[in-house]
């Protein structure tokens, strides 16, 4: 009873973060998944579906209707946040389906649409997604949504009906308030069945790999919503997001099959980031374990089709607190250590180049304090030399110009399990704070 209570709260918490507007919808429908379903009918459907008729019916769509709940019609952003679509292949017919969210990761919000083209109809469906994001298998019609919320670690897989509606697979919930698992509940189309019930179901209907969509991604498949935007979408010159075409970083499948070899070995979970620190064109992939005083990221890139370890002498890891610096336009990082009593603290600036990173500047603040607890002197180095308190700060300044990025434990993506990974490495860090 308490997970059905659980996944009742959960689904009305989504559905109700951002509700997809149906002004003009002549028929509203609402599946197990109490996600809204717009269907607007009448568009010209004489050429048989052809794909120009597709992509003139998405932007009349997203022109003429309001798309969230008190937006105008036109209104694509907010004071902090703008919207961005991509065309992608969720089902297996030749149409592409078009998918809306925004470029900022919002915490515990559902508040993808997925715009479907059916005999003519235009169908919107959602809200859906967490932290703005969702995971789907390309050309196989799978969906899936994770998240964790009110204690609950939830996982729904669902497809689009014949109708372009969201309907459900299969769901199952945990019960975890304190990170610790106190069991599991399991449904298959709204029935609860038992764990072998449902992954004999599960291994029937989902097949291949998932790949991740957010708002925020930066690939040049995502486009922000804009009359631009909408001129190539009509124009057809809008590219779709096809995970079929060879990809231009396959650094990023190396990276896939190094987390899913770490989690074999780790009890937690781990928060994960693709990071470029040097423009190279390759991403570099942060792992966190944790964010205490100790806890930096395992840094990693990609050379020669193998990756590599980014550690050196005194640098298993980089950062502290969980966070590092990311100077993009330098090619480094940067992160400080405090000391404990508030001796001071430790600055370290590294560079990347050619797969290894190297120590720029090592700086070091010494604070000592009179047995009263009064300042009695500070003391400042340079790579070992003494320097003043002014050079100190003087250097300090120099970097500030070039900080693009705050790389935080809280900001990556969490992943507890293989299927976590395609969704976490769908996309270059972006901070959510």
């Amino acid at each position: 009873m308490y997970y059905k209570k659980a996944k009742e709260l959960l689904l009305i918490c989504m559905a109700s973060a951002v509700l997809t507007s149906c002004g003009n919808a002549v028929l509203v429908k609402e599946d197990s998944k109490s996600e809204t379903n717009t269907i607007v009918e009448g568009i010209d459907d004489s050429e048989d579906n052809n794909l120009q008729n597709v992509y003139n019916a998405y932007a009349d769509y997203l022109e003429n209707n309001p798309l969230y709940e008190g937006f105008e019609v036109g209104e694509y952003e907010t004071y902090e946040t703008k919207l961005a679509f991509s065309l992608v292949y969720i089902d297996e017919d030749y149409i592409p389906e078009l998918i809306i969210g925004w470029t900022k990761l919002l915490a515990n919000t559902s508040d993808i649409c997925i715009l479907k083209y059916v005999d003519g109809n235009i169908i919107s469906s959602g809200p859906i997604g967490h932290y703005n994001s969702i995971s789907y298998i390309p050309r196989k019609n799978v969906l899936n949504e994770s998240n964790y919320n009110l204690g609950i670690c939830s996982n729904w897989y669902g497809y689009l009906n014949d109708e372009g509606e969201l309907s459900t697979h299969c769901e199952s919930y945990e019960e975890c308030p304190e990170g610790e698992s106190l069991g599991f509940s399991y449904y298959v189309k709204g029935e609860e069945v038992n764990e072998d019930e449902y992954n004999n179901y599960y291994d029937s209907v989902i097949e291949g790999e998932f790949t991740g969509w957010s708002g925020n991604n930066s690939s040049n498949t995502t486009y922000i919503l804009n009359e631009e935007s909408l001129e190539l979408l009509r124009s057809g010159e809008v590219e779709i997001d096809d995970p079929s075409k060879e990809s231009n970083h396959p650094e990023v499948e190396a990276y896939s099959e190094l987390l899913k070899g770490m989690l074999q070995d780790v009890d937690e979970p781990l928060r994960v980031a693709l990071i470029t620190i040097d423009n190279d064109n390759t991403y570099e992939l942060a792992v966190f374990q944790g964010n205490a005083h100790n806890d930096g990221a395992l840094l990693y890139s990609y050379r020669d089709n193998e990756v590599v370890s980014l550690a050196i002498d005194g640098f298993p890891q980089y950062g502290s607190y969980g966070s590092f610096e990311l100077l993009q336009n330098l090619g480094m990082i940067s992160y400080n250590y405090y000391r404990n009593g508030g001796a001071g603290e430790y600055r370290f600036y590294l560079s990347l180049a050619n797969g290894k990173m190297t120590l720029d500047k090592g700086m070091q603040a010494d604070i000592t304090f009179t047995e009263d607890g009064e300042l009695k002197e500070n003391k400042y180095y340079l790579d070992g030399q003494e320097i003043t308190g002014e050079e100190y700060e003087s250097i300090i300044e120099s970097y500030e110009a070039s900080l693009s990025e705050i790389v935080d434990y809280d900001s990556c993506y969490e992943i507890l399990k293989e299927e976590d990974i395609p969704e976490a490495l769908s996309q270059e860090y972006y901070s959510i704070d």
